[in-house]
């Protein structure tokens, strides 16, 4: 099962990059007039092979093995708030399609598609340490104040950049 989770879980990291790619140059108004068709396509391909990434990680260690360590306990957040970030923004494009580059929206949009880009770093280097193999990503995200050898520490920086969130999401919201 490890190494179907290993297989497997390359296929939403390249669907999804190139989701946020597409995304963000919609949001920057230079989206290709097949952009739209394709991200219909990839973003519900990419949530279901995530998913199946997940069910077979899950399945390849126990829970026991995962909640032990502070590092699998933070792949697993990371894991699930990847995996909702992005599906959040599959139900949006399926809801709204090209709505979501129009200015009430792309704010919206971009925020989650660069959320999601930083969750998808994030999960992948945590995996990639589960693995034993480091890109240095860890010491970046130590300069940053993110611990990934311990239990869900964020500095506190990063809840003043959730409260932004929130504020321009309930403003978003109103109008």
């Amino acid at each position: 099962m490890t190494g179907l989770h290993h297989m497997l879980i390359h296929f939403p990291i390249v669907l999804w990059l190139a989701a946020a790619a597409l995304l963000l140059a919609g949001c920057a108004g230079r989206a290709p007039a097949w952009g739209s068709p394709v991200l219909r396509l990839i973003l519900p391909l990419a949530l279901l092979a995530a998913i199946a990434a997940l069910i077979t990680g899950l399945l390849a260690w126990s829970p026991q093995a995962i909640m032990a360590s502070p590092l699998g306990r933070n792949k697993l957040a990371f894991a699930l708030w990847l995996v909702t970030c992005w599906g959040v923004l599959s139900w949006l494009h399926f809801r709204h399609g090209e709505a979501l580059f129009e200015p009430g929206l792309r704010l919206l949009t971009a925020t989650l598609g660069i959320l999601g880009v930083v969750l998808l770093l994030i999960t992948a280097t945590q995996g990639g340490l589960l693995a034993g193999v480091s890109a240095g990503v860890p010491d970046l995200l130590r300069a940053m104040g993110f611990e990934v050898y311990t239990t869900l520490r964020q500095p506190w920086w990063s809840l003043l950049v959730l409260l932004a969130v929130l504020a321009a999401l309930v403003t978003l919201g109103r109008r």
